[in-house]
């Protein structure tokens, strides 16, 4: 197949299917963890850099990708740009995928993995829950608080 890619760096062939251009990897081509070709004439350059990845799979479906298409590696490594690792799907069901993949294998999103803290309602003084992250914008226990706080702020001018 003519967009099978060798996991190491150097002459492939591979051609963009929007260009015609015979592309080539990149020394050290690693942009967060995906290999990177340059093709200036591309839709989707950025800096003349393009993921391989997505060249990759629009030489397969034989199209441009559309606007929030996703390409997914099968196998979860990111370097590996063979066809039939690569999966095309929208960005709902692409993230569905990672959320669930991450529940199964028991880990939380790094934003609540701090935990949750008791905290007084400024307003009616329960004590109620909160993650952390979200401690300094958090002053009330319901919105029914807040709006009463803010009324009686209001009303006191």
């Amino acid at each position: 197949m003519p967009y099978e890619i060798p996991l190491r760096p150097g002459k492939v062939d591979l051609f963009c299917p929007l260009c015609n251009r015979r592309l080539r990897y990149v020394r050290n081509s690693l942009k967060n963890g995906y290999r990177i070709v340059w093709c200036p004439e591309h839709p989707e350059a950025k800096g003349g850099y393009v993921y391989a990845h997505r060249i990759i799979m629009q030489s397969i479906i034989g199209r441009p990708l559309k606007k929030g298409e996703h390409v997914h590696h099968i196998n979860g490594v990111k370097t590996d740009n063979r066809a039939r690792n690569l999966a095309l799907m929208d960005g709902k069901e692409h993230l569905a995928l990672h959320l669930k993949a991450r529940q199964l294998r028991g880990e939380r999103h790094p934003r609540y993995s701090g935990g949750l803290q008791k905290v007084k309602c400024t307003w009616c003084g329960t004590e109620y829950s909160v993650y952390i992250h979200r401690l300094q914008k958090t002053r009330f226990c319901s919105g029914s608080c807040r709006m009463k706080h803010s009324m009686s702020i209001r009303w006191a001018k």
